[in-house]
């Protein structure tokens, strides 16, 4: 009995323990579940209403996060020298970007249909994007107005998105894409590409904003870790050297000449002498830059004021002749006795009129463009020497001028021992130089014998404050003011008396040469039958010039020398520049 009891004890107190026991683990379980909805609901209120207009943007590309983390791209501008205004020809327009949400959207046949519609593209297609039930993103349409986006507003579809996307836009297409580029797709990457576009693109492009987010391990955000958020950097705006009363005298121009002469292609350049800036940059054919994707030849992208090095024929005596006075070889009055050909080996150079002139004075070499002077003056130099001048003139480098795909030339034949490559490099054969590169040479014989950089950027502003100006210095002095104002002399009495008459401007001093080279065959050695390209290229008024221009006509089919082509193009130009910078005739 007393064991009975004494069990009987035990069982009952057993129970009381179990039923202790059971009511903790409810009071824990029911503890935990309110930790945990509390969890639910601080993270609810978190995500909605903490950052939950920071993530509502993200996802529907509102205004004002994207104008925090998509940078601006930078706008280009044009001057204009008398009213000092600038003007853009490469700005920013917004456009919608249009797409759907298809697991959200509820009426799949009427959404199709709507938007169809207004937007004018096919419904059979736009039904299949938004049928794909578990699908959270199709694109519908780039680049839609904002008038279109109303009408589609107010159908009050659901899962039917916008968010704001940039399209660059060229204000002055006359002026043609080889001088902006354009701002396109390079694979996945929007970016600018050739010309200015492409030479700015890091300065255009600025710097994206972010926001970094702590993420467990099947990728999704926690909301309670720490976040980073940088904004965006805008791209700065740059102001170009380039007048635009100029620019769009010198283009149409051009593209005149193009089409009187039948050329294959055309080219002006104007410089200031003084400083190195590009107040005109002009080819023909160009391209649209709004419509780049029209453009079937990829060629047409480059311009050749910097990718195009060619042998620019006789406009290089300037260039001989300079360095023979300098160096004290020869003087203008110099005589030589011209035969009409000189043998060199197993190779004769020729005048190109195949003229005997007898005795001629340097002057006269200008004046009639006769090769044999050139060779004469060339020798006078030597070829160690010569070659060293070439390359202090910034011949065989890179000029920097500021668009992509320039080219360095090559002058590296005048390393050459043998005679006969000094001899035709005196004449512009056998060496390859860009029209860049020529007209900074031009330029020193203008400006007192300074070497300047060719530039196009003046100024790079940032909301408006100037951050960099054009204080660009000459790179060196090649030629003493003596031989400037000599070699100017000579050259204004080839436009006086010589090859250069129809470059003239009546009442004004002008200083030139032409120049109408042969085209090198592509294969093989010599030179294509009945190809020319007419190169002129001068500076006025001769005693204190303002400008240097430069005009080309790649093969012209119905005049053969560039006194028919470039020369005239030239006179034009420096018509309009004389009256447009109010240059006052000469006494």
């Amino acid at each position: 009995m007393r064991w009975l009891n004494r069990n009987t004890h035990l069982v009952g107190r057993s129970k009381a323990e179990n039923n202790v026991k059971s009511l903790r683990r409810l009071n824990i379980l029911a503890a935990l579940f309110g930790l945990f909805l509390f969890i639910i609901v601080a993270k609810v209120f978190y995500l909605q209403v903490v950052v939950g207009k920071t993530y509502n943007d993200l996802a529907a590309g509102q205004q004002e996060i994207w104008n925090e983390l998509f940078p601006v791209r930078g706008e280009i501008y044009v001057s204009e020298l008398k009213s000092k205004n600038i003007y853009p020809i490469a700005s920013n327009r917004d456009y919608a970007f249009v797409y759907a949400e298809p697991a959200l959207i509820k009426d799949k046949e009427g959404a199709a249909r709507k938007i169809a519609g207004i937007l004018g593209l096919d419904e059979a297609e736009l039904l299949q994007k938004f049928s794909k039930e578990k699908d959270f993103y199709e694109p519908v349409k780039h680049e839609v107005t904002d008038e279109l986006v109303s009408k589609i507003k107010k159908e009050k579809l659901d899962g039917i998105k916008f968010s704001r996307e940039t399209k660059r836009f060229y204000s002055e297409p006359a002026f043609g894409g080889k001088l902006t580029g354009f701002w396109g797709y390079s694979g996945e990457k929007r970016s600018g590409l050739y010309g200015l576009e492409g030479y700015f693109e890091k300065v255009l492009s600025g710097k994206a904003g972010f926001v970094e987010a702590t993420k467990d391990a099947l990728g999704a955000v926690i909301p309670t870790a720490r976040k980073i958020f940088s904004r965006a950097k805008d791209g700065d705006n740059l102001i170009l050297s380039i007048d635009r009363n100029i620019e769009a005298f010198v283009c149409d121009a051009v593209r005149r000449g193009q089409e009187k002469y039948g050329a294959e292609s055309g080219l002006a350049i104007v410089m200031n002498p003084e400083n190195g800036e590009i107040l005109a940059l002009c080819a023909s054919p160009d391209f649209n830059p709004n419509e780049y994707g029209k453009v079937e030849d990829m060629n047409l992208f480059s311009h050749p004021a910097v990718s195009d090095a060619y042998e620019p024929g006789s406009v290089m005596k300037s260039i001989t002749m300079a360095v023979a006075i300098e160096e004290g070889k020869v003087s203008p009055e110099t005589t030589y006795l011209d035969e009409g050909a000189i043998k060199v080996g197993g190779f004769t150079i020729k005048n190109s009129d195949g003229k005997k002139n007898g005795i001629q004075t340097m002057t006269q070499v200008l004046e009639k463009s006769l090769n044999t002077g050139a060779v004469f003056a060339a020798r006078k130099i030597g070829a160690n020497t010569f070659n060293e001048y070439m390359k202090n003139l910034g011949f065989g480098s890179v000029t920097n001028l500021e668009l992509s795909g320039e080219v360095s030339g090559n002058i590296s034949q005048l390393k050459n021992k043998s005679e006969i490559y000094l001899d035709t490099a005196s004449f512009g054969q056998g060496i390859m130089i860009t029209p860049t590169q020529l007209i900074t040479a031009y330029s020193a014989l203008a400006n007192g014998g300074y070497l300047v950089r060719p530039h196009l950027l003046k100024e790079r502003r940032r909301a408006d404050n100037v951050i960099a100006e054009d204080k660009i210095k000459p790179v060196r002095q090649i030629f003493s003011a003596r031989t400037s104002k000599l070699i100017s002399v000579m050259l204004e009495s080839v436009v006086k008396n010589g090859h250069g008459k129809a470059a003239g401007v009546s009442g004004y001093s002008i200083s030139g040469k032409t120049g109408t080279a042969e085209i090198p065959r592509k294969d093989g050695r010599g030179y294509e039958e009945n190809a020319h390209i007419g190169t002129f290229v001068g500076y006025a008024p001769t005693d204190s010039p303002r400008f240097v221009i430069l005009t080309r006509f790649t093969r012209p089919q119905n005049v053969e020398w560039a006194e028919s082509s470039a020369a005239p193009v030239f006179g034009e130009i420096a018509k309009f520049l004389l009256n447009y910078l109010e240059i006052p005739p000469a006494r």
